[in-house]
């Protein structure tokens, strides 16, 4: 049974209680006696959208793989200059979420966020089970958690990615949680960002950039080193990229830095069509003081900018032009010589 929070007095019970649980979750350590937790899987589908100026399209948000969800948080980024998020479905807004489908029976307490289209941003969204055990979903099946409608300002495309993702088990415990992220470095070629230093509130995977002039690609993302009353000294990002994106002739030729050093760990793999990065580093920063790992991956050879292969092609055809004008006119002028003798 959701409850769609209309009035102060019930808003101000959500507020608590999801403020009660992020505090338990940072003050007081767990007395229970767990076994390697769950990881569980938060993205975006579709990660990138496509359209004309004026044409909407929705993206939903969903979990998968998890053990004993109690609560959870989420908010979302995009471009603000080219689409606006028209509406949110989320709590009693969004009817098959994953605790109407797993908790149909079950009081809800939903927080929305706020809807900014200035900073192309939707903050932090919350639902929390009222009285429950938390929920359990069958393997690799994917649960919603939000969705949201966008509209296009210009034609073009947007990436949509994920902020502030929270997942809390019923001892009010943060659960280990994989984020999926992407970029579109050039349009038609996506990179995906697979990582376990997000999924805490206040941390994201922002500032993602491709340097063709380097041939290098990267992107920021938040690190802490406690979560769940445990230490989580060690993380991870498997990043997957087109081959015709971003290229090298041999594995070793790849470089991958971490705030300017190595990873602890460097494995490539590779099919048909993309390469594989993963590599392991060294959490930092706290919950209170998340810190920032800025992620620098260089290839060997890159695909050109278009507009300056296409620019350069107009210019070579110009020039092949005048080279046979040139060639012309000197040989009119020479057969006129000729008939004037």
């Amino acid at each position: 049974m959701k409850t769609n929070l209309k009035n102060y007095s019930n808003v101000k019970k959500a507020t608590i209680v999801i403020f009660l649980l992020s505090f338990l979750t940072m003050a007081f350590p767990s007395t229970c006696n767990a076994s390697t937790p769950a990881t569980s899987t938060v993205y975006i589908n579709p990660p990138t959208i496509s359209g004309t100026a004026s044409q909407q399209f929705d993206v939903t948000i969903y979990a998968k793989n998890f053990v004993d969800l109690f609560t959870y948080g989420l908010g979302l980024s995009w471009d603000p200059t080219k689409v606006n998020c028209t509406t949110l479905y989320f709590g009693a807004t969004l009817t098959d979420d994953v605790f109407d489908v797993l908790a149909p029976t079950t009081m809800t307490l939903p927080m929305s966020g706020a809807i900014d289209n200035t900073k192309g941003l939707i903050s932090l969204c919350a639902v929390t089970l009222v009285g429950a055990t938390g929920v359990t979903g069958d393997t690799n099946v994917a649960y919603k958690l939000m969705k949201a409608t966008f509209k296009f300002k210009v034609t073009g495309f947007c990436d949509l990615h994920l902020t502030d993702v929270n997942l809390l088990d019923s001892d009010s415990k943060q659960t280990r949680v994989n984020i999926i992220d992407y970029f579109t470095a050039v349009q038609g070629y996506p990179v995906k960002i697979l990582t376990n230093s997000t999924g805490v509130e206040d941390t994201n995977i922002f500032g993602h950039f491709f340097d063709t002039a380097n041939k290098k690609l990267g992107f920021n993302l938040t690190s802490i080193s406690w979560r769940g009353f445990a230490y989580t000294t060690y993380g991870f990002c498997n990043v997957t990229i087109p081959h015709s994106l971003l290229w090298v002739d041999t594995s070793t030729d790849w470089t991958v830095t971490i705030n300017g050093a190595s990873p602890l760990s460097l494995s490539v793999s590779e099919n048909a069509t993309h390469y594989f990065l993963y590599f392991k580093y060294q959490h930092i920063g706290t919950v209170s003081k998340p810190e920032v790992l800025e992620i620098k991956i260089g290839g060997k050879y890159i695909i050109p900018e278009f507009p300056t292969a296409a620019i350069l092609l107009l210019f070579l055809s110009f020039a092949s032009m005048a080279v046979l004008v040139g060639k012309l006119v000197r040989s009119t002028r020479y057969r006129s010589k000729i008939i004037a003798n």
